[in-house]
């Protein structure tokens, strides 16, 4: 954005200031002053001298009343008390019939231009400017205002002569240099335009915005080289949230740098707890969202379920927000509040006849966790209602029967599961030793080797319990004639 100018101090300010800036150098002087006034380079056959006689009032006017006309030099000094007052309207108001009457006066022309330009006039502004230019090619503060307004205008192809000719006169001009590497960016010459940042960052190595705006034209080719420059820019002003927020989607870009995810996490978090008070909005919603699942991700649950309470707190919480603090209750262990989330989450999705099969499955298995089997059954049955087709509802709830001892009840939802062919060497060892209590001594024995033939070795317990069991299993079949 061409209003965002990355310099210090006067540079900071939009571009009506650095126009006010420059108008201030050619307030317009009454004739007397702009005689002593070295007329610029490459002026034309107009000097000052001729525009000081032509702007010269009779020194004796033939009205004495107090409703005579005002003399030129008395329109000016109005013009420049106007200016001085940011009475900007006054200005264009004495400014254009003066110039009417005196067309060759190039200093009231810059002022008008200025008037009119922050008075959001700026094609009239442009007018002048090159009226000006046409006669004084080189006064450089016209030339970079102009360039400064084309380019804010959206035509950077037009802006860059000019912004180049103010380079080319005055090379350590700061202004111009940091427009013309937003100039050469706009017109997509991303190469040039590094190399005029990299002159800019010469002039000023301090600047921050300079910074920023290189990281900027990089980060899309460079993100490496982006880094630093968001790093140093944030050193020099902590309040550079673009730069933080940049900085942070660089890092996670790339976890391949050591600590780059705790980086991101951190910065979006710095730039959240400056903005604590944020109106809602898609975007920021998204941003709480994704900071708190790098926490999670993170391993950082417990600061995951802080911020998300305190989003809670301030009001600003979602449907997605408070499911992830159910989840940072999970994982940080908090069972009871992980319950009680829960219970208020099922109860707003029941009764916005929208029931959410997961949270049943996150209430069953807390539910699980106290030992309250019952209950734990009923929510993993409701979950089998709301889904169908999803075999771990199924598991879960044949689990909850088996601690219930209905194990009839554990059969009929494990062939649920056969059904969706979805079977585990989980499912394989709970039917195995369902069947083993029920006195099915074949399909257990067959259901103990499907599961050791399916266990990878992490559950060594329960394959020291199936091998025993198929030992005495295949003894007993054997024994009534079932197996040879």
């Amino acid at each position: 954005m061409t209003n965002v100018i990355g310099m210090t101090n006067v540079m900071k300010k939009p571009i009506q200031y650095l126009l006010l800036l420059f108008a201030t150098l050619l307030l317009c002087a009454p004739p007397a002053r702009a005689q002593s006034a070295s007329p610029p380079e490459n002026s034309s056959s107009d000097t000052v001298e001729d525009v000081a006689a032509a702007a010269e009032p009779d020194t004796k006017p033939t009205a004495t009343s107090d409703t005579a006309a005002p003399t030129p030099r008395q329109i000016l000094q109005q013009a420049e008390a106007a200016i001085e007052a940011d009475d900007h309207a006054t200005v264009i108001q004495l400014l254009e019939p003066y110039l009417a009457a005196h067309p060759r006066d190039f200093r009231a022309r810059f002022n008008l231009a200025f008037a009119l330009s922050m008075t959001r006039r700026p094609a009239d502004a442009i007018g002048h400017y090159e009226q000006i230019l046409a006669s004084q090619p080189g006064l450089l503060t016209a030339r970079l205002n102009l360039g400064l307004l084309l380019l804010d205008t959206g035509n950077p192809a037009d802006a860059l002569p000019h912004l180049e000719a103010v380079i080319d006169a005055e090379p350590s001009h700061l202004i111009a240099s940091v427009k013309l590497a937003e100039t050469l960016s706009a017109l997509d010459r991303p190469a040039d335009a590094r190399m005029a940042y990299g002159r800019a960052l010469q002039l000023a190595p301090d600047d921050a915005l300079i910074h920023l705006a290189l990281a900027n034209l990089l980060a899309p080719t460079d993100p490496t080289l982006a880094a630093p420059h968001l790093r140093r820019a944030l050193a020099l002003d902590t309040s550079l949230d673009d730069a933080r927020l940049l900085l942070a989607s660089l890092l996670e870009a790339d976890p391949s740098i050591p600590g780059a995810i705790t980086e991101a996490t951190a910065l979006y978090g710095e730039y959240l707890a400056r903005h604590p008070d944020r109106d809602f909005s898609p975007a920021h919603d998204d941003l709480r969202k994704h900071f708190a699942e790098l926490l999670l991700n993170d391993s950082q649950s417990t600061e995951a379920a802080a911020f998300l309470e305190a989003t809670r707190a301030a009001g600003r919480s979602t449907p997605a927000l408070d499911r992830l603090l159910l989840h940072a209750y999970i994982e940080s262990k908090n069972d009871a509040g992980a319950l009680a989330l829960s219970i208020e989450l099922l109860t707003a999705a029941d009764n916005s006849s929208a029931p959410d099969a997961e949270l049943y499955l996150i209430y069953g298995t807390l539910r699980m966790s106290e030992r309250n089997y019952e209950q734990a059954a009923q929510a993993f049955f409701r979950a089998t209602q709301l889904t169908p087709q999803s075999a771990e509802a199924f598991t879960n709830f044949a689990s909850a029967l088996y601690l219930l001892d209905n194990f009839s009840g554990v059969i009929r939802a494990l062939e649920a599961v056969e059904k969706l062919d979805a079977d585990t060497s989980g499912t394989y060892f709970l039917r195995a030793i369902t069947l083993d209590k029920l006195g099915h001594l074949e399909p257990a024995f067959d259901n103990y080797q499907r599961f050791l033939a399916t266990s990878d070795g992490s559950n060594p317990n329960q394959e020291f319990q199936a091998r025993e069991r198929s030992k005495a299993l295949l003894q007993e079949l054997r024994r009534i004639g079932r197996r040879r």
